[in-house]
């Protein structure tokens, strides 16, 4: 027996007996909820004139079922007859300014359930009005925000699988005539190791020796409050606290933390990681499988410096998680 076809059938069928004993899963509401406005109009119509206006924000997460809901409650009826009325969501026409949507196709993550670049096309192309490009960096500085501009036009192409680059402004100029002003640096080279652990700890050791010439070398970075008081972008030295150094994932912190700790010569690098989710984590490689035991006598080991809606999770006071 084919496979889609045997999958379809145990789907459906779990579906309907769901249905039968009353019990419902996510997919199962989407599914009925699409079914009552497709098919009882009374029901639709009910609805429709509830809801003045519907926003959808993060639409770039919505699904075709998701699609179908927001398009029937959006009918534009304008005296058509119940005969006339459409059934399939493709051709319902949405009352002008009752749909408003808000989203980022390229922070599309939902592919599994059908949430794709190109669904988020073909709800955009079923609403009229205009498309607003909201393009107005607030944070990054002009070579960093220059920077991603070129880096990402060239790799991101409009086409089903993928959408089209939308160049960034940016707010702040990064003015300042310091030969370490803001900017995008490259750091480390290819490497020939076929082990990843070497390759871990040479990029420790080469983030580390940055680290301490950032701030021997004075590179600048915007002095928030001075600008806001002055009208006008004020620059500082650096400061190790200004610094973060961000990880896709965590297999190589005892690498970096290790090789900081070492290399730099700043005694406030040695002192207890202050970052609560750091210590955390400390915790639970040391601690696993030994929770009870760490939670009964946490209180007197989580430092000072947490505040208190951390040490309270952490203690247990709140349940232990």
């Amino acid at each position: 027996m084919p496979l889609l076809p045997s999958l379809q059938t145990a789907v459906l069928g779990w579906a309907s007996e769901r249905k039968r004993l009353g019990r419902a899963e996510f997919q199962d509401l989407l599914v009925w909820t699409r079914d009552l406005l497709r098919d009882n109009l009374d029901v639709r119509d009910y609805y429709r004139d509830r809801y003045t206006h519907l926003l959808i924000d993060e639409a770039q997460d919505t699904d075709p079922l998701q699609a179908e809901i927001a398009m029937f409650l959006t009918e534009e009826v304008d005296g058509s007859t119940a005969k006339e009325r459409p059934r399939v969501w493709e051709d319902v026409i949405p009352k002008r300014g009752k749909l408003f949507v808000v989203g980022d196709p390229k922070q599309s993550i939902y592919r599994f359930r059908r949430a794709d670049v190109e669904q988020m096309k073909v709800l955009q192309d079923h609403l009229e009005g205009d498309t607003v490009q909201l393009v107005q960096n607030f944070r990054s500085q002009k070579p960093v925000v220059t920077w991603v501009n070129h880096l990402f036009s060239q790799w991101m192409g409009e086409n089903s699988l993928q959408t089209e680059y939308v160049p960034l402004e940016h707010r702040w100029e990064a003015a300042t005539d310091h030969p370490f002003g803001p900017r995008v640096w490259a750091l480390g080279e290819s490497l020939d190791e076929s082990r990843i652990e070497p390759v871990r700890q040479k990029e420790a050791q080469a983030i580390a020796s940055l680290l301490g010439e950032i701030v021997r070398a004075e590179w600048q970075v915007l002095d928030v409050e001075a600008s806001r008081e002055t009208g006008q972008e004020c620059y500082r030295p650096v400061r190790y606290s200004d610094i973060c150094i961000l990880m896709p994932r965590r297999t190589g912190l005892r690498f970096l933390e290790g090789t900081v700790s070492e290399a730099l010569e700043d005694p406030r690098l040695r002192r207890p990681c202050k970052d609560a989710r750091i210590f955390i984590i400390r915790l639970v490689q040391e601690w696993h499988g030994r929770e009870d035991e760490l939670q009964a006598g946490l209180a007197e080991v989580v430092p000072s410096y947490i505040d208190g809606r951390q040490r309270a999770a952490l203690t247990g006071r709140k349940g232990w998680r």
